[in-house]
């Protein structure tokens, strides 16, 4: 499971994008190779890493190659939850755009209660601080789509963990961070006011902290400041 998120950044790019394609052909084979009774006890965990491969790894090589082994776990008669509904969903053409992957299959798998969790973690854990910055934002919307799924989980976990990454020292997990949780502010205060309560004084504050931390001044700063015009608005 590792190595299905394997990744490490060089500079302005990546590398692990072959040990990821490689991953999921491993278990396209597994699904070939092996019984079902021998891979039940693996499913959930299998599917769950395979599903946020398909929606959200950056590579559309990748993003594809989970599908593929997804679809040979559900023909091979692996009891995978939906297994028919979300191997229809997240397809070889539907997963091939990267927002397309992100902002609607994304949100046709979380309506099963099976994988919402899981897909939100993922891109918590995963994509907030991600060194490109068009998966950020990205990250920012889907989590946007997805608060509708599960408002009480991203009111009580998610955001706390979002106003923890604030105090991070690194660039990519502040601009991550604000940015989502902007969105998500958005997306919460249209279901319920009540779920935003405990965290509108760090809301108020989250401008001003920035501020008294001195980053916005310099290349970072501008950076900074875009992403709280986003914010604010």
């Amino acid at each position: 499971m590792m190595a299905l998120k394997f990744e490490e950044p060089r500079g302005l790019t990546s590398v692990g994008d072959n040990v990821r394609h490689a991953a999921a052909y491993v278990c396209w084979v597994i699904a070939k190779a092996f019984e079902p009774r021998f891979i039940e006890p693996y499913r959930d965990t299998l599917a769950e890493n395979l599903l946020a491969v398909a929606c959200f790894d950056r590579e559309a090589l990748c993003r594809r190659a989970a599908v593929l082994a997804l679809q040979q776990f559900v023909e091979r008669a692996v009891n995978i939850p939906h297994g028919v509904e979300i191997t229809t969903a997240a397809n070889f053409h539907s997963v091939g755009s990267c927002s397309n992957a992100y902002l609607s299959v994304s949100m046709e798998i979380a309506q099963y209660k099976e994988y919402t969790e899981s897909l939100i973690k993922h891109l918590l854990r995963n994509k907030v601080d991600y060194w490109d910055c068009n998966i950020r934002i990205l990250t920012a919307k889907a989590l946007h789509k997805l608060a509708s799924r599960a408002p009480e989980y991203m009111a009580s976990d998610v955001l706390t963990e979002l106003f923890a990454l604030i105090v991070n020292d690194d660039p990519k997990a502040i601009h991550g961070a604000v940015l989502a949780i902007g969105e998500l502010v958005w997306a919460l205060s249209s279901i319920s006011q009540n779920l935003l309560e405990p965290y509108l004084e760090r809301i108020e504050n989250l401008v001003g902290q920035l501020k008294e931390r001195n980053l916005m001044k310099g290349a970072l700063g501008d950076i900074i400041k875009t992403v709280l015009c986003s914010f604010i608005a």
